[in-house]
């Protein structure tokens, strides 16, 4: 039977919010069975935007990366009516992996009560999504924590810390999480040595 083959995948790491287009060249597949790839990047299906035929019989399919835990995942690529392609097949035969990154843009409010209470939101990208807790690393700067996945499914719970203090997380997509503040002790941490404010910090009054 006919096997198509994964010769080359253009991105290795990136962010959805990006704007990201992963690109595949196939080869051993005519143009109008490649435009029905299914790709999958972990558990997470990604739909296909175009085809780019070539005259040498490679095609290379275009798939912008969808929203989904930031977390190192492997690709496979399947044809329906020929199955999976040589070089990023299911079960662990896929040489193509995938780090969606974790990234926060923008805090606010920017400040509260220092007893706490305070409902914030965190906008960013590769956000859990809710669902079970996995093992994760963080990433954070100057006062704001987000817990993510490195290795894990489509979805996951997020923790937040601001000031090295849980946030409460009352609800979270892939690119926002919606949590409320603790008391802040009376040393703000969220200070640099210097006491000026930086660009991703938040503090209580």
């Amino acid at each position: 039977p006919q096997t198509p083959v994964v010769l080359s995948m253009s991105h290795w790491e990136g962010s959805h919010a990006d704007g990201v287009d992963v690109r595949i060249e196939l080869g051993d597949v005519s143009s109008a069975l490649a435009a029905t790839a299914v790709v999958t990047f972990g558990d997470t299906e990604c739909a296909l935007a175009s085809t780019e035929p070539a005259d040498d019989g490679k095609t290379t399919i275009v798939v912008p990366l969808c929203a989904f835990a930031a977390s190192h995942v492997s690709v496979t690529v399947r044809i329906p009516t020929l199955g999976y392609a040589l070089g990023a097949a299911a079960e662990g035969n896929s040489y193509l992996y995938f780090m969606q990154k974790l990234a926060v843009y923008s805090v606010e409010p920017r400040n509260g009560a220092w007893y706490g209470g305070t409902r914030i939101t965190v906008h960013g990208s590769g956000f859990g999504g809710g669902v079970e807790d996995t093992e994760g690393a963080e990433e954070g700067a100057h006062g704001m924590g987000v817990s993510g996945t490195l290795w894990g499914a489509a979805r996951a719970t997020s923790s937040v810390t601001v000031g090295e203090l849980p946030c409460k997380v009352e609800s979270e997509s892939h690119e926002a999480i919606v949590c409320h503040t603790k008391k802040v002790e009376r040393y703000n941490k969220l200070l640099n040595p210097a006491g000026h404010r930086t660009d991703c910090e938040w503090r209580g009054w």
